[in-house]
Parts: structure tokens; sequence; C-alpha cells
């Protein structure tokens, strides 16, 4: 299946006779959005105790604080988060979990959910506090009991988006390997889909093979060394062959533009030319290994 895949990329992206390199800086992630349901599993919402500003502080401008409280009784979830771009989710959650966690048993990584990122838990004395971080968001849930294992689905409860790919827990072979990680994420846009690759490997496909399907992975540590030893000087030439410039709109015409850590390459139906040849390389591989499918008309 991914040798087919790879063979149809090459196909599609030969035959379709459009492109053009172009170099800018990588636009800053997409923040998260944010909504406070009336009632989370029977407990109703209530005002909220946890300050969310110091979240957002953390984060920097432009940033938003969100905090949602549900209780009854002795029970009760709390909400504390910050919408705002994330260049660095698991380094920035790490630095500041540094002496939140003290004291705190059981610490550990969890499912951070549909919105990817990466999230820890940790139990205290009466309470049971989880944090996550993605591209787009930073933010806490504490609970009155042990409700980690209910995490992820209580998260995407209040978060609206957008979805990230999943970032690896803090396991040994992941850190030892930190010097084989990309450096910056990489993003392929085309249409309404979307192949983003975390750091660490971990990828997310929205509607990638054209059939509305959103999946998610993770590359190996191998193939996360061999993608990082393809975005080398030869890419970064050919995104900064012609800096800020963007191939011009046509009726019908698909522009797709993949961003990596040099700047960007994007290319045109209706533009002439070839795809640079590191840049195929770069494509060929997230044909092999990941759903993505390049849909361009001829």
């Amino acid at each position: 299946m991914r040798a087919t895949l790879s063979v149809s990329l090459l196909a599609v992206l030969l035959t379709a006779g459009c492109s053009s390199a172009a170099g800018s800086p990588a636009p800053a992630p997409v923040s998260a959005t944010f909504a406070a349901p009336g009632e989370i599993d029977g407990l109703p919402a209530g005002a909220p105790r946890d300050d969310a500003t110091g979240l957002a502080a953390k984060i920097g401008p432009p940033s938003t604080p969100f905090a949602a409280a549900y209780r009854q009784g002795a029970e009760s979830i709390e909400f504390a988060a910050a919408a705002g771009p994330v260049t660095d989710p698991a380094g920035m959650l790490d630095a500041y979990l540094t002496n939140e966690v003290k004291g705190l048993a059981d610490y550990g990584p969890v499912e951070p959910g549909r919105y990817g990122g990466v999230a820890r838990c940790g139990r205290a004395a009466t309470t049971t506090r989880c944090w996550w971080a993605d591209p787009g968001s930073f933010g806490r849930v504490t609970f009155t009991a042990d409700r980690r294992d209910d995490f992820a689905r209580l998260r995407d409860l209040v978060q609206r988006g957008p979805r990230h790919p999943p970032l690896a827990g803090p396991s040994p072979a992941r850190r030892a390997a930190t010097k084989d990680e990309l450096g910056s994420p990489i993003d392929v846009r085309w249409g309404t889909s979307w192949l983003s690759v975390n750091i660490d490997g971990g990828w997310l496909c929205q509607d990638c093979a054209g059939d509305g399907a959103d999946t998610e992975g993770r590359l190996s540590l191998r193939k996360v060394k061999k993608l990082k030893g393809l975005i080398d000087a030869r890419l970064a030439l050919e995104t900064g062959a012609q800096q800020g410039h963007r191939p011009p709109p046509c009726p019908g015409g698909v522009t797709t533009v993949a961003t990596f850590r040099t700047g960007d390459v994007s290319w045109s139906t209706c533009a002439g030319g070839t795809i640079p040849p590191q840049t195929m390389a770069v494509l060929t591989f997230l044909a092999e290994e990941t759903p993505v499918r390049l849909r361009l008309p001829g």
C-alpha cells in the first residue's frame, strides 16, 4: 500500500505540470478555541476557582485564557487553559512542571486526546491534576477524584480545535533521540486537506487520501532520522529561491504549500515548471510513510 501511494504521488506531481519554489517564514501555529458545556458527567457548571491568567502568561501574547468548573457536592472538575501559539509544547510543559509536580504520586504521561500534543497527570493528597500542551494551547484540569483515565475525553469536551499530531511521552528512548528530532513541524496543505508531522515524528492527516477521514500515527526513530536527513541545505536553497512568492490564483486551480523549518515550497496547477528535487524527495518519503495523497488536477 505504501509503495502504491508513493508511486501515485510521484505520478500526480510529475504530470500536474505545476510548481514554483517559494520561501517565507513558517506560519505561527493556529490557536485553539474553547467552549464550556452546561454540564459534564452530570456535574453542573459553576464559577471557576482556577485562574487561567498564569497559563496565558506562560504562552505570552497573543493568548486567551479559558476557565470552567463543574461541581456537585464534594466532586468537582476544574479547567484552566490558554489558547495561543506554542512553538515547543513538550519542552514548555516539562519546564513548567519542574516544580508543579513535586510531591505528586503516579506522575507520568497520558493519552492527550483528539487534539493531540502531550499530556501528563499526577495525584496529590485530595486531587488529581493533568496538564497538556499542543501547538495551539496550554492547560490543566483538576479532579477531586483520580480520573486520569477520563482526561482525554474530558479535554475533548471543552476544546474545539484545531487537531494536532500526538507528541511522544518522555520515554528514555525518545529523550535520548532528541538530537534526531526534526527541529520544527512539517505541514503540507492543499484545498481542505492537511498533513502535519511533529518534530518527534507524530503525524496527523486530515482528509489526506481524499476520503474525508482523519488518521494519525508516528514515525519510528529511524524514520525520523531519515526524514531529518532530507531537510538539508538543498531544501534550504529551494525554499529560499523565490522568497515571499506565491503562485497566482486561477479558476479551478489547486495550490499546495509545504512548510519546512527552512521556509515554504508552493506550487499550483496553473503554474509551469516542476517540483524541486529535494522537495520531491521529502514528499515521496511522506507518501511512503503516511496516507498523504496530493490530488492535483492535471
